[in-house]
């Protein structure tokens, strides 16, 4: 008779075991194995109890989650015997978790969020301005190598200018090789734009304050400007010609195929349209959307023309240097000072002194005329970091005084085997969920505030959408600014709770002197409490800065008063215009002028005085008006009279009290009666003036005389 055969688990099975089970673990887990087994087979039957038998072991080799554990034997959960779950595990276990917490706690929750996120959108908005104030022309592909030439007045004082002699461009476009190219413009204010109807007038008028320009075929050489119609080599290479941009051409023609039609420039000047481009962004300071032909100039300034186009002693044109790849800036340098030395032989000329500026520096240079100076953008950044670092800091303490209430959890969860590292790992999955929903939520915040700042900033041109978010340039810092609050507001207390004692925390001993370092605590409340007070500082400084500047006596009348181009140069019909608006109800005054009295249209020029051979050591600066421009603002006379007439070949001036200091004069009735030439006239000086701003309120009050002349504006109050 043949034994029966001895029942037992299968061999392969229990050869796998032995080979891939911890040996300090393999008699333990074959023992416990076993006795399943054995039940199994009284109950089961030898043929299932094998076949789990090998379910069993191959569990036990390849674990993949927390199910496939569940009914083996307490030994196969020892740390041990199994691989470590994998992070995608570890992670889902710790995002369940961190959920839970904050559904639990959803009040404190709420307050961290909010607290967060409103200190995110004030940064976000900041950051999102300073950014686009930092972005101005450095999209031109090439604003690496592209300098901004400014001349400087040397006399007593220093004269900033934002311009040079018009030849300046072409002698660096021929006579140095290091020059890619060069151009030169010129901006123009006030001028009428007309558009004929094809009958001998004219279908429509516009008055354009400050996007027109006269420039040369070389600005698309140097700048990028896409171009819709037309050929950039050859557009205004021709005189009388103009470029418009997009929205131009439909303001004036009401299409955007404008090629071959004509404008009338200031009733003077028929232009035509020889290019159409797109619609400048509003982050560039050349935000020209009339390009006239630089060609056009010259006949415009009569039997003078052409030799004004030479002429070194004037300061009209801006001028933009391209250089060739490679090319040190201190090739251009030298090359300025070479041209100055060449160029420059009149006493006139040889004050001038020019310089080099990155056009990166063409928005943040307040002498020249930039309106974002980097202080100020800087500045704005640390407001920017203090606001969201006061945020941080709220949430810091929040999360640091809620410590003792999960103070029993951690201690579970160390008591349970969790590591201080797997807990830092659970509090900082939390801060990430609170934060990246106060992101989300000041994104909001934000959009809702950007329309706001676009309209407080209208006159830039600001169009800032929180879209700008997903630019590359903003990626980083925007990445940045998320990271680093996750770490700074996460960390510390992710530290204080994973340090707990898990006796004392599970006894319910820990205490609040416990809970986080008491110094750190009372260090962060000071330096919240710090920029609190700074931001209150500084906007009571703010207030009173406004304040000041709406009650500040400018010396001259600027309430109710309007000003209107004039659209002629002849007098007779200037007088008629006059005398039209003067008989209007409601206004008081009519004067003639070129500029009201805080413009800064034109530069400061050279003069002599009585009968002194040379220019005087300081510049003056030149008002043009008739005699109804000193009672109509208000000016007070400190000595002499106003002016005897209106005829525009009246040789009398007048003076304000600063010149009188400048020229050593004991008191402003010395210099009645004495002579000044300025632009190669003589002029009588007539009355002295006290002072009155024409710059902004921090910069000096300049020398200044003012005199008849074809007046281009109309003031009307």
């Amino acid at each position: 008779m043949i034994p029966p055969r001895p029942v037992g688990p299968p061999r392969w099975a229990n050869k796998l075991l032995e080979i891939f089970c911890n040996p300090l673990l393999l008699e333990e887990v074959q023992g416990d194995l076993y006795e399943r087994f054995n039940r199994r087979v009284e109950t089961l039957g030898v043929t299932e109890a094998r076949r789990q038998f090998g379910k069993e072991v191959l569990g036990f080799l390849l674990p993949r989650s927390g199910q496939r554990f569940a009914g083996l034997p307490k030994a196969f959960r020892h740390q041990d015997a199994y691989p470590k779950p994998t992070l995608t595990f570890m992670f889902r276990n710790y995002l369940t978790i961190s959920l839970r917490n904050l559904w639990r706690n959803r009040q404190v929750s709420a307050i961290n969020t909010f607290g967060l996120a409103t200190g995110l959108a004030c940064g976000i908005v900041i950051f999102l301005l300073v950014s686009y104030m930092f972005s101005f022309d450095r999209y031109h592909a090439k604003a690496d190598r592209t300098f901004w030439i400014v001349t400087d007045i040397r006399h007593e004082n220093v004269v900033p200018t934002d311009a040079t002699p018009r030849p300046l461009a072409d002698v660096l476009r021929q006579e140095y090789p290091f020059v890619e190219s060069a151009v030169r413009l010129e901006n123009t204010f006030g001028r009428i734009i007309s558009v004929p109807n094809g009958k001998g007038g004219f279908g429509k008028k516009f008055e354009e304050s400050r996007n027109i320009c006269f420039t040369e075929s070389q600005f698309f050489d140097v700048f990028d400007v896409k171009w819709l119609n037309g050929n950039p080599k050859t557009a205004l290479t021709a005189p009388n010609t103009v470029v418009l941009s997009e929205r131009y051409a439909q303001k004036y023609f009401d299409t955007d195929n404008a090629i071959g039609r004509t404008l009338r420039f200031d009733n003077q000047t028929n232009l035509t349209v020889t290019g159409i481009i797109k619609n400048p962004p509003s982050n560039t300071k050349l935000r020209y959307d009339v390009l006239i032909s630089y060609g056009t100039v010259p006949a415009m300034m009569g039997e003078n023309g052409k030799q004004a186009m030479q002429n070194w002693e004037r300061i009209n044109a801006l001028c933009f240097v391209a250089l060739r790849e490679g090319t040190s800036p201190q090739r251009l340098v030298d090359a300025l000072t070479a041209t100055g030395r060449k160029y420059l032989k009149t006493q006139d000329a040889k004050l001038l002194d020019f310089h080099a500026l990155p056009l990166s520096d063409l928005n943040h240079n307040p002498q020249y005329g930039g309106t974002a100076p980097r202080p100020i953008l800087y500045a704005l950044i640390i407001v920017g970091l203090f606001l969201v670092i006061a945020a941080c800091i709220n949430f810091i303490n929040i999360a640091t005084a809620y410590a003792l209430k999960r103070s029993k959890e951690v201690g579970v969860r160390k008591a349970m085997g969790s590591t201080r590292k797997q807990l830092i790992a659970q509090f900082l999955i939390e801060t990430t969920l609170i934060t990246l929903t106060a992101v989300v939520i000041a994104i909001l915040f934000a959009q809702l505030g950007l329309p706001l700042l676009n309209n407080a900033l209208a006159i830039l041109g600001t169009d800032l959408s929180v879209l700008d978010l997903v630019k590359p340039r903003s990626l980083i810092w925007f990445g940045a600014l998320i990271l680093g609050v996750i770490l700074v507001a996460g960390f510390y207390p992710s530290l204080v709770l994973s340090r707990f004692n898990p006796v004392a925390a599970l006894r319910g001993r820990l205490t609040t002197k416990q809970v986080g370092s008491v110094s750190v605590r009372r260090g962060l409340v000071v330096v919240q409490f710090f920029i609190t007070q700074l931001f209150i500082i500084g906007l009571i400084v703010m207030m009173s800065q406004v304040r000041y500047m709406q009650q500040k006596d400018l010396g001259f009348y600027k309430d109710a008063v309007l000003t209107v181009p004039v659209p002629t140069d002849d007098p007779i019909r200037q007088q008629t215009l006059r005398e039209q608006l003067r008989a209007l109800p409601g206004v008081e005054q009519v004067s003639l002028g070129a500029e009201p009295p805080t413009s800064r249209q034109r530069d400061p020029v050279q003069f002599t005085f009585d009968t002194h051979t040379e220019a005087e050591k300081f510049p003056t600066r030149a008002k043009i008006g008739d005699m109804n421009y000193i009672p109509l603002f208000g000016l007070k006379l400190l000595a002499g009279r106003n002016f005897s007439n209106n005829d525009t070949t009246n040789s009398e001036a007048i003076v304000n009290a600063t010149m009188i200091k400048q020229l050593g004069l004991r008191s402003p009735g010395d210099v009645l009666g004495k002579r000044l030439t300025i632009w190669g006239q003589n002029r009588i000086v007539v009355g002295v003036v006290n002072d009155f701003n024409t710059d902004e309120l921090y910069a000096t009050i300049p020398p200044l005389r003012s005199s008849i002349t074809t007046p281009r504006t109309i003031w009307q109050l």
